[in-house]
């Protein structure tokens, strides 16, 4: 039997909560890639290609929402470390991490909530055919999305 152990997490957290009005709150995350490893069998080439091509990341999420009556506003941001060192080496100030940002908007009209939400998020990758960062590739995706939520 084959076994595979994932990259290990450690996340710290906090928030302000400023009485019944809002609160801005932080996640702080490190993640170990280097520890990942397969076991049961002969993967030495794999593993050790694990360490030499992962890297520990470091991802920050900063966020707040606020409360005027009836009506909710929220914004966040985020970045995170690209694990991959291959990666890492082809950009220029680590332009291969993805960072973005999130705004929302919720009403409740007492026994109906409306939420309408939108995030942002970019990253450049440098993928090669010959050699680490050959060729740079944007990404960017936004997301928008509608909850209506009925309590009966």
């Amino acid at each position: 039997m084959y076994d595979f152990r994932t990259n290990s997490r450690i996340t710290a957290s906090g928030a302000y909560i400023f009485g019944k009005q809002g609160l801005i709150s932080f996640d702080y995350t490190f993640r170990d890639y280097t520890n990942m490893a397969f076991s049961g069998g002969n993967f030495n080439d794999i593993n050790q290609n694990f360490e030499r091509e992962y890297r520990n990341t470091n991802a920050i999420n900063i966020g707040t929402e606020w409360r005027f009556d009836r009506l909710s506003v929220r914004g966040g941001y985020l970045y995170e470390e690209n694990p991959n060192t291959v990666a890492a080496k082809g950009g220029t100030n680590n332009d291969d991490n993805t960072q973005g940002y999130s705004l929302g908007l919720g009403y409740d009209f007492g026994s109906i909530l409306v939420d309408l939400s939108y995030r942002n998020t970019e990253r450049q990758d440098f993928e090669s055919m010959y050699r680490p960062g050959d060729v740079a590739i944007n990404s960017n995706a936004c997301r928008f999305s509608g909850t209506i939520r009925i309590n009966l």
